[in-house]
Formats: C-alpha cells, structure tokens, sequence
C-alpha cells in the first residue's frame, strides 16, 4: 500500500443544440462533448507539508469549426465541449475549455505555517486542428502543440481572516500554432489580497 498517494477522475458529458453553418444555410446540430480529469497526488509526512501533483485535463474539440469558437460547427455532429463557467487554467495562458487538453506538475511547500510556496508546470495541447478560444492561434495552423508554462505563487495568511497571494508566470507559445505577432514569451504577474469579516 502507499498510503501518501491519492488519486482523483471526473467526467463531464456535454448535450444539447448548437448553431451549425453546414450546406450554405444556418441549422441547429446536435452537440456531444466531454470533460475529462485525473490526477495523482504525493503527501510525505514531512514538516515541510510537502506536497507533489501530476495531472491532466482534456476537453473535447471539433477539427470542422470556423475560426471563431462558439457556433461555428461545419459538418455533422459538433463535439466541442462548452464550459457554463471559466475558471484560469494557468496565470498567463488560460483559454477557455473546449478543445484544450493540459498536462500539469506541481510541487508545494510550506516553510511556515503562514506561507505556502508552489511551481506549476504546464504542457497545453489542443486534441484536434479547431480553434480554441484565444484569438491569438493562427487560424492556418494545424499544430497540436500550444505552448508552455511554469508558475510561481507564495500563499501567505498571517491571520485566519486576512490572506494574501502573490503569482507570476511565463508562457511560451508554440511557434507553429501562434500567430507572427504573438510567438515571443509572455510574462505576468499579480498580488491579491482576501480579507473576510
């Protein structure tokens, strides 16, 4: 047995109608997309709180859609999953699910009780030749390779009811997929304070 490692997996089916532009005229088609995730977890009994991840995410794309992301479905049934709510996926790349696929390493520590340190790792793909919603892909491309990302954030809660982050990250774009203008890397950083009452 291994007791310090844990798993996770979901899945989502996504059902229902989309606006196709298929044989000259605008139709509703029918729409079956999916979610899916898993991911392994690694926590030694350290002092440190250490805590290791490998994961992955795959939403499903349709390699027939225009170059826009939503309704833009060409032939027979569309399969690119459409999320009801956005999350970020990462601090400077985070495109919208559907037609991205990512694979995740994370490693955390805690040097104080108050403050926990992390670096994520991130490889961006996208399952099929369709867009994706960032604009910046060139529309030309058939490259499945998007990019990738390494992050860095310290979490730090002095008291229960006052919290603060601080995260920066670099991506750096595929070449093949982006376009001209958009293939040099990308820096962002950000400092957040949460304060509850």
């Amino acid at each position: 047995a291994l007791p310090s490692f844990y798993y996770n997996a979901f899945a989502f089916l996504g059902t229902g109608r989309t606006l196709s532009y298929i044989d000259g005229s605008y139709q509703y088609t029918f729409l079956l997309s999916t979610l899916f995730g898993t991911g392994i977890r690694y926590f030694p009994e350290d002092p440190l709180s250490t805590r290791a991840e490998l994961a992955l995410l795959l939403s499903s794309g349709d390699a027939d859609y225009a170059d826009f992301f939503i309704e833009a479905n060409r032939e027979g049934l569309a399969t690119v999953f459409v999320p009801v709510s956005t999350a970020d996926l990462a601090v400077v790349f985070s495109p919208r699910l559907g037609n991205v696929a990512l694979v995740k390493a994370s490693y955390s520590i805690k040097p104080f009780d108050s403050l926990q340190t992390l670096v994520n790792a991130f490889l961006f793909l996208r399952p099929t030749t369709g867009p994706i919603s960032d604009s910046r892909i060139d529309p030309v491309s058939d490259a499945i390779f998007l990019g990738t990302e390494v992050d860095l954030e310290a979490r730090f809660r002095p008291f229960s009811d006052l919290g603060m982050v601080f995260s920066a990250g670099v991506f750096l774009p595929g070449k093949e997929a982006f376009r001209d203008t958009s293939e040099d890397p990308e820096f962002r950083a950000r400092f957040e304070i949460s304060f509850s009452f």
